[in-house]
């Protein structure tokens, strides 16, 4: 488990005077064992945590493992060899962490020994401060050091673990993403044979089919492009938020009016940029993405003739304050939170032609730079969405 561990970062720097007071404390404190234990016992096995570890632990081996920690620490205050308790003192760490203990139980042991052990010195060395102090200076560097090493060990297995979680989440991803590939080949495939018989089936017959047939089949091919573009957005939504992605210096100006070029909206549609934009280091793509469907989101719902969008920046202590506005309709306030959930509109999906994705997408790749998006709006009143940007 600590085969490539350096220890040399936790040898203890005590001075002279430490080394010497841990001598006495350790000596003080092996006088009194049994006392100790005996007063420590019953407040051990009553211990909401220590207590059921204790009765699962055969005796012969708490022994075992108390003598072996023993010798390894009188070896490392007399002899200055500490990397061997070290070791071993994290090794039981581990396995206690694996058996359920927190950290704050080992603080609650810490204190429950002090408890114990001043009103025994204050017993014996009543008349002499000097044995109480170094006594009491010895056993508080000790536990402090002890403790040190008890968290080292707790860190290291939760960083132990956190490596495996994300090899497991590598893994994972690889595969769905091979998944998501073969399904979307596949599910694909037979829907453009679907398109292509439709459109077949509308040139062959088309002296033979009435209107009602005629529209049967314009909706059958509707549904069957609809259904390819729900299989894009969902692939679109697995990809979105992805961290891997290379972050580069972008000229937001440059960027938001590629967009808009690239999208050819219609002449009615009006797009102001009301404010210069700033150069930040993103993910191009994705952020490309996120200006996309929110200025198409804008067009697609709205219901003026005369479409009019807004896009700005404000520059904040720690982030970008970015807004996109529109006079559209408006969204009520109870669909605020709904609208950025995948699949999810607030009008039929024939009646917008709509996957519902768009701006589930959007919300990913927003959360996935530690930004915030949300929503201010009044039906009637147009729409803002906001989304913000870490410096």
């Amino acid at each position: 488990m600590f085969q490539d561990f350096d220890f040399k970062h936790m040898l203890p720097a005590f001075s002279k005077k430490e080394k010497e007071d841990i001598r006495i404390y350790y000596t003080f404190s092996k006088e009194h064992e049994k006392e100790i234990q005996e007063k420590s016992l019953k407040e051990f096995e009553n211990h909401a945590i220590f207590g059921p570890l204790i009765k699962n632990v055969p005796q012969e081996v708490r022994e075992a493992n108390n003598k072996e920690s023993d010798a390894l620490l009188r070896a490392a205050i007399f002899e200055d060899t500490w990397e061997p308790y070290i070791k071993y003192s994290m090794m039981q760490g581990v396995q206690y962490a694996h058996m359920g203990l927190d950290f704050k139980a080992w603080y609650e042991v810490v204190g429950m020994v002090r408890r114990y052990y001043i009103p025994i010195m204050k017993r014996l060395y009543d008349n002499e401060p000097e044995r109480i102090s170094s006594v009491g200076n010895g056993m508080n560097v000790l536990f402090d050091f002890v403790m040190c090493v008890i968290g080292e060990s707790f860190i290291h297995e939760r960083n132990r673990k956190i490596e495996q979680q994300n090899k497991r989440l590598e893994r994972m991803i690889k595969e769905l993403e091979s998944f998501a590939y073969i399904i979307s080949h596949d599910l694909k495939t037979p829907l453009r044979g679907i398109a292509s018989l439709s459109d077949w089936l509308v040139e062959d017959y088309k002296d033979k089919l009435d209107d009602t047939g005629k529209e049967y089949l314009d909706l059958l091919k509707n549904r069957v492009l609809r259904l390819e573009a729900l299989i894009d957005g969902v692939l679109t939504y697995s990809r979105a938020g992805r961290i891997d992605m290379e972050v580069e210096k972008t000229d937001l100006n440059v960027l938001v009016k590629e967009v808009i070029e690239t999208a050819a909206f219609p002449a009615n549609v009006h797009i102001q940029i009301n404010s210069s934009l700033p150069t930040i280091r993103v993910a191009k793509y994705p952020m490309m993405q996120v200006f996309s469907n929110l200025i198409s989101n804008a067009v697609k719902h709205n219901d003026k003739e005369e479409i009019e969008i807004n896009i700005a920046c404000v520059e904040q202590a720690d982030d970008w304050l970015f807004y996109v506005k529109d006079n559209g309709p408006g969204i009520e306030e109870q669909f605020h939170e709904k609208v950025f959930q995948i699949f999810q509109t607030l009008k039929t999906k024939d009646e917008m032609n709509s996957t519902g994705i768009g701006l589930s997408v959007v919300k990913k790749i927003i959360d996935s730079v530690g930004g915030k998006i949300w929503i201010e709006s009044k039906p009637g009143k147009g729409c803002t969405f906001f989304f913000t940007v870490k410096k």
